[in-house]
């Protein structure tokens, strides 16, 4: 071989791997930039995650507590309920002594009426016998 082909060679040589070490260090780069940009991409996602995870966090612990709000609401209701009907239901028994015991009162009176009046009908009979007697004696006396 001459001497000038084999410079070229030598020289073509060179350029490819000159070239072949620039495409190496460029595909590294390239890598690098690649594997930051897969990382960044991680992280964004993990982000991303972790705020739905805390939305979701904020809206179960938001319906708990609307949950526990009803519930004590519903609770407090039926204790209203449960207060309200004993106060009627003792309502309800105190009206029922009082009637009964106006209704005995009204008894009592009514039979103290119906033998004050059967003592002035026997005082009544008994006058008037008195007197028919008297009667019945003042004209046999004349």
């Amino acid at each position: 071989m001459k001497l000038s082909t084999l410079i070229i060679l030598a020289g073509v040589t060179a350029l490819l791997g000159l070239s072949s070490g620039v495409s190496v260090a460029a595909t590294s780069d390239e890598a690098v930039k690649s594997k930051a940009e897969t990382r960044q991409a991680i992280e964004e996602s993990r982000r991303a995650k972790e705020k739905e995870i805390q939305k979701q966090r904020k809206d179960l612990q938001r319906q708990v507590n609307e949950e526990r709000e009803a519930f004590e609401r519903e609770e407090s209701l039926q204790e209203a309920k449960r207060d309200r009907e004993a106060f009627e239901y003792e309502t309800r028994k105190e009206q029922d002594q009082l009637e009964g015991q106006a209704r005995a009162e009204r008894e009592g009176a009514e039979r103290e009426e119906r033998k004050a009046q059967a003592e002035l009908e026997r005082k009544a009979a008994k006058d008037a016998k008195m007197k028919s007697k008297n009667k019945h004696k003042s004209t046999k006396e004349q």
